[in-house]
């Protein structure tokens, strides 16, 4: 780019006429862009110079990928993260569910006999009102499954006293 530089350029010639001026042209390749600025250069009020600099776009394009890479870099740290909160949400969910699963399987044995129990929770989503339903629902029927057990004895007692009465009637 050193061959570059030209002191004929617009943005020059306008600076030693007096007035500051930014230029931009492309080289004859075609694949770089230069930026001219300059500026007039006074000495006791009278112009003597002007002062050019040149700056290729290659800066501009550093900065713009430096800022695409960061853009990118925090766009999959965001994704990794929200990914792993998700994961991590539903690990816990399933070891609810699964929880609730185990408890309510061994809360009835394979004859029918309610026994265990399921545990209350005090979780306010709805998992844990699922969880406090088939609480109450496993204490109605412990409830309704003791009556059972204890029916067989109440019949026996009520059909024994009237036989005794008539027995002891006679």
């Amino acid at each position: 780019l050193s061959s570059a530089s030209r002191f004929d350029d617009p943005a020059v010639a306008q600076a030693l006429a007096g007035k500051a001026a930014v230029s931009r042209r492309r080289t004859p390749d075609e694949k770089i862009s230069i930026v001219t600025a300059a500026h007039p250069v006074y000495a006791d009020g009278q112009l003597v110079g002007a002062l050019a600099v040149e700056e290729t776009s290659n800066s501009i394009l550093i900065l713009q990928n430096r800022a695409v890479e960061a853009l990118m870099n925090m766009s999959l740290l965001a994704f990794a993260l929200t990914i792993g909160l998700l994961l991590a949400f539903a690990t816990r969910l399933s070891l609810r569910v699964r929880r609730l699963r185990d408890q309510v399987e061994a809360s009835i044995g394979a004859d029918g006999r309610v026994q265990g129990g399921i545990t209350f929770t005090r979780a306010s989503d709805e998992l844990g009102d699922l969880g406090r339903s088939f609480h109450a629902m496993h204490e109605r029927l412990a409830q309704y499954n003791r009556y059972l057990e204890t029916m067989a004895g109440k019949l026996s007692h009520e059909l024994r006293t009237p036989i005794t009465i008539v027995c002891s009637s006679l």
